[in-house]
């Protein structure tokens, strides 16, 4: 069994939520876990990949678990790309998004270099309109930038300095693209919900336990989490919440 994380950004102790996640899944399953990070933060010296502790005298745990850094990749990226691995293209958009925060006119720079790499190497239509529509989401422009580089792509198709796309093709990658961005925001605004609620929990009553973490972010529909969110402000307990959220989780 493969346990996956993925973290963004820096997180004290992170080493510790690693091996208690590697170990209850372990428990509850009863099968041999396989843990993998992949980090995609911006901070070049943090990739914990080993949690040890020191009870008492001989009493000590330690566990290993692999990793891999999204900004240290280099080469390895150059080689997902040469064989046509979509994920080193959304890869590329978001340490693009990283590194262009605060420069949109390099964003733009950036995401048109990467969506005219992507257009040369002469994909399927239906796996470029999935990858656009995830670099679009990633690598967000505002409307005027937007509407200029749709321009500017355009234009390139017509001198054949890119692969020409016929009409249908490029409806495809149109409502791709569409479906992207919606995905994208649902996306969003459910992570936003979940964390308002816990955000809310972690302020009322201290910290908040895995279990009960876990529960809220299992849950999706949008109805539900902003009832959610008007428990954890109303009740008067944090076992009290957790009671009402193990009736709704079912």
């Amino acid at each position: 069994m493969i346990h996956l994380e993925i973290q963004n950004q820096k997180e004290d102790k992170f080493e510790n939520r690693i091996y208690f996640y590697n170990y209850r899944i372990r428990v509850r399953y009863e099968e041999n876990v396989f843990s993998l990070v992949v980090y995609g933060d911006t901070d070049p010296d943090w990739q914990p990949s080993k949690y040890k502790e020191v009870r008492c005298n001989k009493n000590k745990s330690t566990f290993e678990f692999a990793t891999v850094k999204l900004s240290n990749l280099g080469r390895r990226l150059t080689v997902a790309r040469n064989k046509g691995n979509p994920v080193a293209w959304v890869i590329d958009a978001h340490l693009a998004a990283q590194k262009t925060i605060n420069n949109l006119l390099e964003r733009y720079q950036l995401k048109r270099e990467i969506i005219r790499d992507l257009f040369q190497r002469g994909m399927p239509v239906g796996k470029v309109s999935k990858i656009l529509g995830l670099i679009d989401w990633l690598l967000i422009l505002p409307e005027d930038l937007k509407n200029q580089l749709d321009i500017e792509l355009q234009a390139q198709q017509k001198t054949n300095t890119m692969i020409p796309i016929s009409r249908f093709e490029l409806a495809v990658l149109e409502q791709g693209i569409e479906k992207g961005r919606q995905e994208g925001r649902q996306e969003g605004n459910r992570k936003k919900a979940q964390e308002d609620v816990l955000d809310v929990l972690e302020t009322r009553f201290g910290e908040v336990s895995d279990r009960v973490r876990e529960q809220v972010q299992s849950l999706t529909d949008a109805i539900e989490l902003k009832r959610l969110l008007r428990r954890a402000i109303l009740v008067s307990d944090l076992n009290s919440f957790s009671a009402e959220l193990v009736v709704i989780v079912g």
